[in-house]
């Protein structure tokens, strides 16, 4: 009779990940301070066959051809070279005019792919209606879904958002998720920086900053934004069975 023995060697193996330490600016935000969304309507020419034949196509071609004094009927026009994109964008925070960002372009008509096609001059507006950057260029279509796409520096900022912080003597901190802990840990962290009580949680999210007579207020962000909260070590187990 011959016995089979089964050895199961279990071997638990501990990664440890570098340590890091948060700060203040990995969990809030500066109430007042943030990006903004951008959206636009545009046109894609140059594809090879792989455009739509909506309506909706059809005519922004037409109006488009107008509005450059080319006078086309609808009927003649038959290309399945073109297409109709929406053209997303985040304006940055304090971005400037003439700074370059990054654009993400989606079909919403039935073309089969956007990929090597050009978006021809785009607005991009806020949810002011203003006009904050122009986006044009080549379309690199996304891995998984050739009917949306990007174009890195696509649009160049025009108009900029305001933000007036010279006369400013606090500031409001917005905690990126709502927790208690995190706000009285960044109240006190913050008062304890400055050995002052010029941190207060005003709810579970918000804490309002008083800033130093003596500090100019930009200064006085970039202190508080580096204070850590805490240092993490990850650790993971991994536990492999080998049968012989």
């Amino acid at each position: 009779m011959r016995w089979h023995l089964f050895k199961y060697f279990v071997f638990i193996l501990l990664f440890f990940i570098q340590s890091y330490a948060q700060t203040i600016k990995d969990v809030s935000n500066i109430v007042g301070i943030r990006e903004n969304q951008l959206i636009g309507y545009g046109m894609v020419v140059g594809l090879p066959g792989t455009g739509d034949k909506s309506k909706f196509t059809m005519q922004s071609l037409q109006n488009l051809l107008r509005n450059s004094y080319i006078k086309i009927p609808t009927s003649s026009i038959n290309s399945k070279n073109i297409a109709t994109v929406m053209v997303t964008a985040t304006l940055p925070a304090f971005a400037r005019q003439g700074d370059k960002i990054k654009i993400n372009v989606s079909s919403i008509g039935d073309a089969k792919s956007i990929n090597t096609g050009e978006l021809l001059l785009t607005q991009l507006k806020g949810v002011d209606g203003k006009v904050y950057a122009l986006a044009q260029g080549n379309i690199v279509a996304n891995p998984n879904s050739e009917t949306t796409g990007y174009i890195y520096d696509g649009a160049t900022v025009e108009n900029e958002i305001q933000y007036s912080l010279h006369n400013e003597d606090s500031i409001t901190l917005s905690l990126l998720r709502n927790d208690a802990k995190t706000a009285a840990t960044v109240e006190q962290k913050i008062n304890a920086k400055f050995n002052a009580p010029l941190a207060l949680a005003l709810d579970t999210r918000t804490i309002r900053v008083q800033k130093p007579h003596n500090q100019s207020i930009i200064s006085f962000i970039a202190q508080v934004q580096e204070i850590e909260l805490e240092t993490t070590l990850k650790k993971k187990i991994i536990i492999d069975m080998a049968r012989q």
